[in-house]
């Protein structure tokens, strides 16, 4: 076993199988939003990646992985950061038995305070791949056309590609949900149409009573405006799809989702905050 970096080979049996995997995209991934002490929405993060591991028939006897992040963050005196919880695992589907060896945390720190995020502008694009795919509803490493189809819509001037059911529903963009408002209700594709169903999505969908409903390209024009959700990047305006663009009025009504947001976000800080003091 064999590895040539930095310009040199050299020999490690113990990572060895850790890169095989991560080069032929045998990977679960979650990125998780770290603020101030807090790593939010932990737990429906690893929700998710548990449900894809069985999905995979993978066993896991987890380390403290929470209290291992936390800690190192709290040590480097980090306000805000991005971390990237990695899981190896072989997906021929055989039963696999995972131990402390097989993760990855990666960490990005990020400016204590974020400027304000500018609006976003979308290309729709017919989806590269078959919906009923399970794959796709499951978070691999697999990422790259991601990058290349986003890339193709900044080439036309957008900011991010929109993929579309083969029926000509929205699903979701290159590494964002999206949701619709129409008045005081909001709307979001559900996962049957083959989207990666976001931790920032279910906990909108929880708390904010958004309904899930298949959105043709031929309703985008029907509705008031579009938003996208993500974990670091949390909530963004969408300006423009396509042809169709959204007046900045809107932008009133998107602050007060905002702020319900960070409500949401206090309401989970301090719930963190009285479970470790309990």
């Amino acid at each position: 076993m064999l590895l040539f970096f930095n310009n040199a080979w050299h020999e490690n049996k113990d990572i060895f199988p850790i890169l095989a995997r991560l080069s032929s995209g045998q990977a679960l991934f979650e990125t998780i939003h770290y603020q101030d002490g807090v790593l939010y929405f932990w737990e429906k993060h690893l929700k998710r990646m548990e449900q894809s591991l069985a999905f995979f028939k993978a066993a896991v006897d987890w380390p403290d992985l929470k209290s291992i992040i936390l800690q190192k963050l709290e040590n480097a005196d980090c306000r805000s950061a991005r971390v990237k919880l990695v899981c190896t695992l072989p997906f021929e589907g055989r039963t696999s038995q995972l131990i402390p060896t097989d993760f990855l945390i990666l960490i990005e720190f990020l400016p204590e305070k974020q400027s304000v995020t500018a609006s976003v502008r979308l290309k729709t694009m017919d989806s590269p791949f078959n919906p009923e795919v399970a794959l796709l509803q499951h978070k691999t490493i697999n990422y790259g056309y991601h990058f290349y189809f986003k890339g193709l819509a900044q080439q036309e001037g957008f900011d991010d590609v929109l993929y579309l059911h083969p029926k000509g529903f929205l699903m979701e963009t290159s590494m964002a949900n999206i949701i619709g408002v129409k008045g005081d209700k909001l709307f979001t594709p559900p996962s049957s149409v083959g989207l990666l169903p976001g931790i920032v999505r279910s906990v909108l969908i929880q708390e904010l009573e958004v309904i899930e409903t298949k959105i043709h390209k031929n309703e985008i024009a029907a509705f008031d405006y579009f938003f996208l959700t993500s974990s670091v990047r949390e909530l963004r305006f969408v300006e423009q799809i396509d042809r169709w663009t959204f007046a900045a009025e809107h932008k009133r009504h998107f602050l007060q989702i905002e702020r319900s947001w960070q409500v949401i976000k206090q309401e989970y800080r301090a719930r963190q905050r009285s479970h470790s003091q309990s």
